[in-house]
């Protein structure tokens, strides 16, 4: 009796033992992701859309007959467990897929200077809940950056008897405002400098090379140092900073079936950086792509040998037709149309392309061409949708940013087949 009860205890124990390994294989087996097969595959997030992809079931599939081979001595009890775990397992990743489908994947794409990240700052003040407290403060800084890099700039340009007159502004250093605040007499020197008609002719001269916001401050700049003054939107909206990063900006959209999540990614457009925003090609919903129209008589920062409207014509050429962004449509902005009117009316296109043959001033003439310019870049049968834009200007800005948000979830609608 004594031993028939141990024997008994003995395979209980087995049992247990048994269905404990069998449960951490399954599991092991069910977290176990496919080797990458290429580049690409290794540079790709781990995200429930990737792991529902049809390799992915294949392999599941494999591993089913695995399972069931493992488990086909055990009984009809352990093959339920397995089959309702697996089935559990399905479901989850079932929801994670159908969750992350419905939230639309943004990237903002351009050369660098193209407005990508005035384009995100509108869509904080439309969709977001504008500027943090940190954000307004941070933007004040990037003010007084702005505005020394351009004294500076233009104290170069001139004559080295002028130069004498300004050289103490020199001196003015963004740490010394990080630590200390706005040093006594900053203001009133930096207007004084600005009124000078020597500076004002300088300026112009070189007044491309430089942020096109730049007036902007220098008209306000007492008003802005002001310790009790607070950067307004429109402020926001004209300081510029380089962007070296790739940030996922979410925002809930109100749309006619409730609040829809999307993601806008901000990419830095700097020539060596462009490589980073491959692993972010996988799952896209739309894209954004973004034109500095004012600079087709401009060289890249990286390289003066290269013109800005001809690295931003090729950049697209590349991202309309890249295997891995076939299905996302494509919004064009021919952006900073405001200084680009101006422009040719001095600067002609003809000295910079040289087969455009319309009139030098017409800004119908000038923006047809630059379109017809980049359609011809796309060789698939993708239809673009384009935009004339000013993105340091909301109430124009809103109703395209409709029209985006539009075509967005429509996009995303058809992709579920739901409509």
């Amino acid at each position: 009796m004594g031993s028939l009860c141990s024997k008994q205890i003995d395979k209980t124990a087995t049992s247990k033992v048994q269905d404990k390994v069998n449960r951490e294989r399954l599991k092991s087996i069910l977290k176990t992701e496919p080797p990458p097969t290429g580049s690409y595959n290794s540079l790709q997030k781990d995200t429930p859309l990737e792991r529902n992809s049809v390799a992915n079931h294949q392999r599941l599939g494999g591993e089913m007959s695995i399972i069931r081979r493992f488990h086909g001595r055990d009984g009809k009890d352990t093959q339920a467990k397995t089959a309702k775990a697996v089935e559990e397992y399905l479901a989850v990743e079932k929801n994670a897929f159908l969750t992350e489908a419905k939230e639309a994947k943004i990237l903002i794409l351009g050369s660098s200077d193209s407005g990508k990240s005035t384009f995100l700052k509108q869509l904080k003040i439309l969709h977001g809940n504008g500027f943090t407290n940190e954000e307004l403060k941070r933007g004040k800084l990037i003010v007084y950056y702005n505005i020394l890099t351009c004294i500076n700039a233009i104290i170069q340009q001139m004559d080295s008897h002028f130069k004498e007159f300004y050289i103490e502004l020199t001196k003015f250093k963004i740490e010394n405002f990080q630590s200390d605040g706005v040093p006594v007499g900053f203001a009133q020197s930096v207007v004084a400098f600005w009124k000078d008609p020597i500076v004002q002719q300088t300026f112009q001269d070189i007044k491309y090379q430089l942020p096109l916001t730049i007036p902007y401050f220098f008209d306000k700049l007492v008003k802005i140092t002001s310790d009790e003054y607070t950067m307004t939107n429109e402020d926001m909206l004209n300081v510029r900073q380089e962007t070296k990063t790739i940030s996922d900006n979410v925002f809930l959209v109100p749309t006619i079936d409730g609040l829809q999540k999307f993601h806008f990614f901000d990419v830095s457009g700097i020539v060596g950086h462009r490589k980073r925003w491959i692993p972010y090609f996988d799952n896209v919903t739309a894209i954004v792509f973004l034109v500095g129209t004012s600079t087709y008589d401009q060289s890249l920062q990286e390289n003066f040998n290269i013109n800005r409207m001809t690295d931003a014509l090729d950049l697209f050429g590349y991202i309309v037709n890249h295997p891995l962004l076939v299905k996302p449509d494509i919004m064009l902005f021919f952006n900073k149309i405001d200084v680009f009117k101006e422009k040719i009316k001095t600067v002609h296109i003809r000295d910079f392309f040289k087969d455009y043959e319309g009139d030098n001033d017409n800004f119908e003439h000038a923006i047809r061409y630059f379109k017809k310019q980049f359609f011809k870049r796309n060789k698939t049968t993708k239809k673009l949708i384009s935009h004339c834009t000013c993105c340091t200007d909301t109430s124009a800005m809103r109703k395209i940013v409709e029209d985006v948000v539009k075509a967005i979830v429509t996009k995303l609608l058809d992709s579920l087949n739901l409509m």
